[in-house]
């Protein structure tokens, strides 16, 4: 009963300080917004308007987003919130608070011992991970990811329930959370007492429903954007290996995981979350990983293999043999010692800068503000369909199929021996679907800053397409058919923004609304 109460009283301590390391964090890195959280944001919008689960209103819906959870969250939090970045902002706060506190008092569950090295490995999965800005960072994105941690938090929690309550409703809101969580729920007979058919029966009617209903919206079985995503392929498999040693080398605490092996009574369910998170990472073999930096899509692994090591580093103290008494007497010190000097390395480690926004993104928010103003309701095809759309409000396809499904499922890749680690994720192309719907304006990937006290610059930096040289196929190939006048499009510099010009492609039977370039907004 001491130790319950020292937990409890700990726990409520606990989640207020990582509160105040979250909201710290927060006030000097908010609004750093990914472009693809605007994807949410858009189907929000979307929804709020009638149209349901639909990127475009006017076509058919489509699964563009990676969380029904979280979209289902923002939709319903827009009624109370209705700005919604501040929206995302407020809910990566208490989302990523939430699953760090419960990580960090899950260990109590975990270790059983209730000792004073409960206490300290409480104390140090709370500062390892209350102090790493790559975890934080996770707050201010505005994806999923902070409500996949809690979700995935729970979830162990409930499996080192003696009686584990809430477990099945866990998984099932996991696998709404992010689809890789159906891993776990796939290895739940790796727990003996959820071995029985009637225990697991729920949960697989569960996911039965969750396919049907997905096929019954979308008419189809996976989410548009797994189908978006290429793989498959040796390239990938490199890639994703060196994406996997990345994600380690940037976590080396979860490396340590398995020493949580060493707590007697809990290696089945140890051993359960180890092997989930082990094919988890083994998928990046076939997708490749990701084009974008901080490990995102392992991260929600991160906090629970987090604690698995530091429980299991205090186990191997608490093992230490009777031969060494003084060793044995000194093992809590130590242990808080060890776990202070990897908090102050993490923290050094991963240190971010004030910032308030990414430098693509900002220019994509600019890109969307602009077409808003000048082109309202014209349609764009582009790749970065985030902001864009978002901003925009007109119509959109998606060079590279993550929210149009006839790009996606069309399963064109990269050439081989092109795919490179900042293209994953963006192989798909269809460009003859993309120009059979006309876009009005093609938004390339091509821009220039004009530098601070430089002369404003005219419509004629770029003087035709053949000056072009765009990084991504999909533009590459739609670049092709109007250098060979098999696509009606003529080039259209525009300064979206004081000093930032963006090469558009404008369809040749459109007019420009302006005789020069519009000054910026």
């Amino acid at each position: 009963m001491l130790a319950f109460r020292v937990s409890r009283a700990w726990a409520i301590a606990l989640g207020v300080v990582l509160l105040g390391a979250v909201v710290l964090f927060v006030v000097d890195h908010s609004y750093s917004i990914y472009d693809d959280t605007y994807i949410y944001l858009r189907y929000v919008k979307n929804v709020r308007a009638g149209c349901g689960l639909r990127f475009n209103c006017g076509d058919a819906p489509v699964e563009g987003f990676t969380s029904p959870l979280y979209l289902a969250s923002l939709t319903a939090g827009s009624f109370v919130v209705p700005d919604l970045e501040a929206l995302t902002q407020l809910f990566g706060t208490l989302f990523l608070t939430l699953a760090l506190a419960v990580t960090a008092t899950t260990t109590t569950r975990i270790s059983r011992s209730g000792g004073p090295s409960t206490v300290i490995a409480m104390l140090g999965v709370a500062a390892i991970l209350g102090v790493d800005h790559r975890v934080l960072l996770n707050a201010v994105t505005g994806l999923e990811t902070a409500l996949t941690c809690l979700v995935l938090a729970l979830f162990v929690r409930a499996a080192f329930d003696p009686h584990l309550r809430g477990l099945r409703v866990l998984a099932v809101l996991a696998v709404l959370s992010r689809p890789e969580c159906l891993i776990f729920v796939g290895f739940l007979p790796v727990l003996s007492r959820a071995r029985s058919l009637r225990y697991l029966a729920p949960v697989a009617l569960a996911m039965v429903a969750i396919v049907a209903i997905r096929w019954a919206i979308f008419g189809a079985l996976v989410p548009n954007t797994y189908l978006a995503k290429s793989g498959g392929t040796l390239a990938h498999a490199r890639l994703g290996a060196e994406y996997a040693l990345t994600a380690v080398s940037e976590f080396p605490a979860i490396a340590l995981a398995p020493l949580a092996l060493l707590v007697r009574g809990r290696g089945a369910t140890v051993a359960w979350f180890l092997v989930s998170s082990l094919v988890w990472f083994a998928f990046f073999l076939r997708s490749g990983g990701d084009a974008y930096r901080y490990s995102r899509l392992a991260l929600p692994l991160v906090p629970t293999l987090t604690s698995f090591a530091v429980v299991g580093v205090a186990a191997a103290f608490e093992r230490l043999p009777e031969g060494l008494p003084r060793l044995r007497a000194a093992r809590v010190p130590a242990l808080a010692l060890v776990l202070l000097v990897f908090s102050l390395r993490v923290r050094a480690a991963h240190a971010t800068d004030p910032q308030h926004g990414f430098a693509n993104v900002r220019g994509y928010e600019q890109v969307g503000a602009f077409l808003h103003a000048w082109h309202p309701g014209a349609s764009v095809a582009t790749v970065p369909v985030g902001a864009i759309g978002y901003l925009s409000e007109g119509p959109i396809y998606d060079l590279v199929g993550v929210v149009s499904r006839e790009v996606a499922s069309a399963g064109r890749g990269l050439p081989p021996g092109q795919l490179t680690r900042a293209l994953i994720g963006h192989e798909r192309h269809n460009t003859r679907w993309v120009l059979a719907q006309q876009p009005e304006i093609i938004v390339t990937s091509m821009f220039r800053r004009r530098g601070a006290g430089a002369p404003a610059l005219t419509r004629a930096w770029w003087t035709d397409v053949d000056q072009l040289g765009l990084g991504l196929h999909s533009e590459e190939l739609i670049l092709r058919e109007v250098r060979a006048g098999r696509a009606p499009y003529r080039l259209y510099n525009a300064e979206v923004a004081p000093g930032l010009y963006w090469v558009l492609l404008l369809r040749d039977d459109l007019s420009l609304h302006e005789p020069e370039n519009p000054p910026w907004i």
